[in-house]
């Protein structure tokens, strides 16, 4: 934390101490971080989405893909597990930033 010299943030992590803690400091400091990582997660998924939507579009069109039919449908599948996994960050990232207030 900025504002805490680092043996008092790491005794506030530790749960040892709460010395030099001011809450409402600390609370928009990691509500900064938080949206920082909603910010990312909120571009991988335009990004992943877009990706996706370019593909079905142009299923009939070769678009330089290599492979036979099956490794694309890996590459798809992974592609479905990524976006799965950003939104699911993105939801843990609302979260948290709606409970911090």
């Amino acid at each position: 934390m900025r504002y805490m010299t680092p043996t008092d943030w790491q005794n506030y992590i530790l749960g040892i101490s709460a010395r030099g803690v001011d809450a409402m400091r600390t609370n928009a400091i990691i509500r900064g971080w938080i949206t920082t990582y909603l910010q990312e997660a909120n571009e991988m998924i335009a990004l992943l989405e877009k990706t996706r939507t370019d593909r079905e579009e142009n299923t009939h069109l070769d678009m330089g893909l290599v492979g036979n039919e099956d490794e694309r449908i890996t590459d798809n599948s992974r592609l479905e597990m990524l976006l799965v996994r950003w939104y699911q960050i993105r939801k843990l990232c609302e979260d948290a930033v709606q409970a911090l207030g």
